[in-house]
């Protein structure tokens, strides 16, 4: 078990030249032992907004293998709520496929917390959505996602790319 009240935890991606810290974090990960599910929960502040999760790894050992693990993740924010149902793998970079559920009460709110240098964000919604998941390197794609803004309907692919220089999007 290991256990974190009001820390900090600093990430640094060299490459894309970006730094994230985490604030306040009260993380709670329990791994009984080798071949036993990983679960984990709390909280922590990035951006100044409080985030909450709970997790689950099916078979964490296979993660050091380069195989794969059964992966649940719920996130709840302020801007989006989001749940994933899935896979993991642990690569070259981490790899996720799955199931994506998230709402968030507007465009604007979601589109800050995904992007945060987006300007000009249409205050629309409420938004909620459904779509298949993949997560490779530094692009996050939707495919077969069904989304609901406001009372409009769309469906589609759509692809975030969070790139060295800026975030691009495609859909």
């Amino acid at each position: 078990d290991l256990v974190i009240r009001g820390g900090s935890i600093s990430y640094r991606d060299d490459q894309a030249r970006r730094r994230t810290e985490l604030t306040d974090a009260d993380v709670t990960v329990s791994w009984p032992s080798a071949n036993s599910r990983l679960t984990t929960s709390g909280r922590f502040r990035l951006r100044g907004e409080d985030i909450r999760f709970q997790g689950a790894l099916d078979r964490p050992a296979n993660l050091f293998a380069r195989d794969i693990s059964p992966i649940d993740l719920t996130i709840d924010t302020p801007a989006v709520r989001a749940q994933i149902g899935g896979n993991v793998l642990a690569a070259t970079d981490i790899q996720i496929e799955g199931r994506l559920t998230f709402s968030s009460s507007s465009v604007r709110q979601l589109a800050g917390w995904l992007i945060p240098e987006a300007r000009n964000t249409p205050n629309v919604g409420p938004v909620q959505g459904t779509a298949r998941l993949k997560i490779l390197d530094r692009t996050l794609t939707l495919e077969e996602a069904r989304l609901q803004i406001d009372r409009s309907r769309g469906e589609g692919t759509m692809s975030l790319t969070f790139d060295r220089t800026r975030t691009s999007v495609q859909g």
